[in-house]
This record gives structure tokens, sequence and C-alpha cells, in this order.
């Protein structure tokens, strides 16, 4: 099978224009754009793009599908959206993708509109098992990684998601949630990204795409800043 290539873009908070700026940072074609949940805000104050709003701008932007999981800042169910597939809860095969989703966030419960306990996501990503497995989106990070590191050096994540890497064993995890966290690494033999944020706090314009051959093969993350494009290859 030749490479084909993915599009991946964090935490968006409502910021349409930057999303905007940061898609235009993906030159080439890819196949699927993957958004990490965290679309708008709920409700979403008038300066901010709402969820459709959000939606509509990755569509039209890079002319693939589009796939999306709510996060805790999202409602649970939010409306259907006409090409975009929200994919949490699911297991769906999409552009010769086979992917599931998590959305929401927890352990711990702050009051946000999709928020869940450890108990009911172990039970949530069970019921996604159920043969090979290409990309596993998750809106929380997997616990004691570097992936759900907090500025002040706390780890956040989640134990269910950490314990479901063995049971999924996705070619590759995608997540955001936690902003300053983005990066790249490899996660009890899974790869694994966190995507960083578009939203605030600690917004950037930044975007990765991702080469694959039946599997990631390569990982590029591409942020715009005041003196140009900065890309780097993550090992």
């Amino acid at each position: 099978m030749s490479e084909r290539r993915l599009a991946i873009v964090g935490d968006i908070h409502g910021q349409v224009a930057r999303l905007r700026d940061a898609l235009a940072l993906v030159t080439e074609p890819v196949e699927m754009l993957v958004l990490t949940g965290d679309l708008s805000l709920d409700p979403a104050p008038r300066r901010l793009g709402s969820v459709a709003e959000v939606l509509d701008a990755a569509t039209s932007a890079l002319g693939c599908p589009v796939v999306y999981v709510p996060g805790n800042h999202d409602v649970s169910t939010p409306p259907r959206h006409a090409t975009a597939v929200n994919v949490d809860g699911d297991r769906v095969a999409i552009a010769g993708w086979t992917i599931v989703g998590l959305g929401g966030a927890g352990p711990a419960r702050f009051g946000f509109p999709y928020e869940w306990d450890e108990a009911t996501a172990a039970r949530r990503i069970e019921h996604l098992a159920g043969g090979p497995l290409d990309v596993w989106l998750s809106h929380t990070p997997p616990l004691d990684t570097p992936l759900d590191r907090m500025a002040g050096d706390e780890h956040v994540g989640s134990d269910a998601v950490r314990n479901g890497l063995a049971t999924l064993r996705p070619k590759l995890f995608v997540c955001g949630h936690i902003h300053e966290a983005h990066g790249s690494t490899v996660v009890d033999g899974v790869r694994a990204i966190n995507a960083g944020s578009i939203g605030e706090p600690y917004a950037q314009t930044i975007a990765w795409v991702v080469g694959w051959d039946d599997g990631p093969v390569w990982i590029e993350s591409r942020r715009a800043t005041s003196t140009g494009t900065r890309v780097e290859r993550h090992a």
C-alpha cells in the first residue's frame, strides 16, 4: 500500500480563525483530518465559534473526511454535522482507517458539560474492543505519561485510558485536553500524540501530519511562529 497521510488538530475552543491558519500549514493532500475535542465551549461566548462553525471550517479546509470526539467543554451529544463524523463510543472505518473514539474527560469532575469517572471510561473502552485498530482518538490522555503532565508537573490523565492501550492496541493513539503537554511519545509500545491546543490557554497555531503505511512511519508538527513555520519531525 502506498503511503497515505492524516492530519491532526488539537483542542480548538471556538477559535475558528486560528483553526483555519493551522490547517493552512497542511500543504499536501491528506486523506483524513482528526480533531481531538473541545471544539468550542458550551455555552459558547459570542466571540467564539460554535461547534457547527468549527466543523464547517474544518470540513471545508482540506477536502477530506473529518472525524472528531467531543471534549469535556463540549456537550456529550453535539448536533449532527452533515460531513464530520463523531466517533465517540464507536468503531468506524473511514478513508481506509479503522478508528475508535472516547470523548469527554476524567477522572476528576469539575462541572464541565462532559465528564466521566474511571469505571465508566473502562466499560466504554472495553466496548470499543473488537479486532485490529489503526487509530484510537481520545480527548483524555493516558495517566503518568509525557502527554498528561501539567505545567506544575502534576499528572492528570486517566488510568482507564492508560490500561485501555493494552486492550485496544491501536497503531496510533491521539489525544488533547492537556494543552501544555503537546508532543509525541511511545506509551506501552503504542505511538501516541497529544496534539496540543489551538484555543486558550497555551494556544498555538499548530497542526500535525502523520505519514502512514500500515501504521505511522513519520510524524511532523507544524507551528506558525513570528518568524515563519517551525516544522519538527518526531521520532
